[in-house]
């Protein structure tokens, strides 16, 4: 189950008021159809879909961490540097929302080629006992059509409640279920987040912003806020 994401709310509320311009017919024909852009000023974050927030590089580093993956192997963001990150916090036990967003990760992967697919970290916020054996991990990677590098990392109830806090992410245990905000991060090769999706996603628009920091270009987003 989902929270609001306190992330995307406190960088939302920093963008500076506004005017709401429609974007031209001959502009948006041939890209994604029509659609209205809400202009703000280029130092503050730009979102470039409903709930997503974007920041330019090198302005935003992605706080580090050092916890075990589904190998028992440590494992810190630091390690990651020279890959496209896709970092999303999930239960791998969640039977409703999660599955539908590890599904729409694999379908990120699956738009590129083998060598240039990007890293998924999913960070657990189950911390119950059992609850990240490997043969679980696994059985989700595989499930969800994992085909690209993919990391699950778990670790101490006080270290991952740290990590969490650091990404905006809040995490409440039920009898039931685990209720917590549902974000994907996208960070870059140098370590620093350029994108925060609300989840569900959409896999399309994710791969596009994959493709243009594998290739160092500013996505198409980004260059419609440029001519605003």
């Amino acid at each position: 189950m989902q929270l609001s994401r306190t992330d995307g709310a406190q960088a939302s509320r920093s963008i500076r008021k506004g005017t709401i311009a429609a974007v031209a017919a001959g502009v948006v024909a041939g890209v994604l159809g029509a659609m209205v852009v809400v202009s703000a000023t280029r130092a503050a974050p730009q979102p470039r879909l409903p709930g997503e927030i974007v920041w330019a590089a090198g302005v935003r580093p992605a706080p580090g961490f050092a916890l075990t993956d589904q190998t028992g192997r440590a494992r810190t963001l630091a390690d990651l540097r020279g890959r496209t990150v896709l970092l999303t916090f999930m239960d791998p036990l969640c039977t409703k929302e999660c599955p539908i967003e590890g599904r729409e990760l694999g379908a990120v992967q699956a738009a590129f080629p083998a060598s240039a697919r990007p890293t998924i970290v999913v960070i657990t916020v189950n911390t119950r006992p059992g609850a990240n054996a490997p043969a679980t991990l696994r059985r989700d990677a595989t499930e969800w059509g994992w085909t690209g590098p993919w990391y699950w990392l778990s670790g101490s109830s006080g270290g991952l409640a740290g990590v969490w806090r650091s990404y905006g992410v809040q995490v409440v245990p039920t009898k039931a279920d685990i209720n917590h905000t549902s974000v994907l991060y996208v960070i870059d090769g140098h370590g620093f987040q350029r994108a925060g999706w609300s989840v569900p996603l959409l896999p399309r628009l994710v791969a596009t912003d994959v493709r243009d920091l594998s290739a160092g270009s500013p996505s198409l987003w980004h260059r419609m806020w440029s001519w605003l």
